[in-house]
Parts: structure tokens; sequence; C-alpha cells
């Protein structure tokens, strides 16, 4: 996909956030999951599939500076940290726009299959003081949008539903060992 992977997304997260100015609260988390990747894998084959996963890696790209950190986390999940931004709009215009243009792209792909993406999003430090704290709640404000249809994106504000703040995410303190490469 020619982007961070978890480690790394991991690493740069934690370099920038250690350098964060602590008047700053504007830098956000977003969580992006594409829907149906199964089926795209399950009905055109994992080589396929891939191709999808860079198309839309290439996508994400195009909605946000070449200064934020993006990067595939797994499987068919990909976060984007932003720095720097002065208000909220931005967020909205750019989770849109990347909401409506995979939608799109997706479409022209796979025609038969309906595909989309569904984006969960938290603010520094609003919702959190740590990556394990922030992604928590941008996973949450993740499945919160699925359960709003999909297709959508949803900034977490603390009123999620019980089942998504009992979420236990796989994103933990350890995500690699500090001590092996």
């Amino acid at each position: 996909t020619k982007i961070c992977n978890r480690y790394g997304f991991y690493k740069d997260f934690r370099k920038n956030f250690a350098e964060l100015e602590p008047e700053k609260k504007d830098i956000f988390i977003v969580s992006i999951d594409l829907n149906d990747m199964k089926t795209i894998n399950d009905t055109y084959g994992h080589l396929f599939g891939d191709n999808v996963l860079m198309k839309t890696a290439m996508e994400i790209r195009k909605y946000f500076r070449s200064s934020d950190i993006i990067g595939r986390i797994g499987g068919d999940e990909f976060a984007v940290y932003m720095n720097g931004f002065e208000g909220d709009n931005i967020i909205h215009t750019r989770c849109q726009f990347l909401v409506d243009s995979l939608s799109e792209l997706y479409k022209e792909m796979l025609p038969d299959i309906n595909v989309s993406c569904s984006i969960g999003i938290a603010m520094i430090p609003e919702h959190g003081d740590s990556f394990v704290e922030v992604y928590n709640k941008a996973d949450q404000a993740l499945y919160q949008a699925k359960r709003n249809g999909k297709n959508c994106y949803f900034i977490y504000d603390g009123k999620v539903s019980v089942a998504a703040q009992n979420l236990v995410t796989s994103i933990s303190d350890t995500i690699d060992s500090n001590e092996q490469p």
C-alpha cells in the first residue's frame, strides 16, 4: 500500500504525540474500515483484494496532507493522524469527501458488490491522552458509524452505544515489542 504498517504508524504517532504542544487541541486520529472486504476476497480472490487495499490507500492519501501519518493497521483497517488543524470543519469535509470518493471507486471496481467505508474519529486531547485511549474512542466511533448504516463517519461524542463502550479493541500498549526490531 506504500503507507505505514501498524508498527510504523504507532511509532510515528508516539513521536508526534510527544512533541504536542499542551495548548493544541486540534489533533485527530481517524479509523477507516472497509465494509464487506471478506466478500471481495471470497468473490474475486485475495490478489484482487490486495489491489483494492492499494487503491484505497492511494485514495486516502489524496485527502490528507503529506505531513499527516497514514497507516494500514491491519486487514482492511486504515488510520490517519492529523496534526496542526484549525477548526473542526476540515475533518467533516475531508471525511465526507473520503466516504464519497471511496464509494465511487468501489462502484467502478466492483459494480456487483456494495462496498463502502466507515470512519471513526476521536480528538486529542479531548478524547484521551494516550494512543490506546484515543484509538479505542476512534474504534468506538467506527462501530457507531457501522451501526448508523455504514458508508459514513462518526465523531466520538461519549454517547456511543453501551456495546461500543464495552468494546475491546485489538490495540493495546504492547502493539509490538520494543525489544525486537
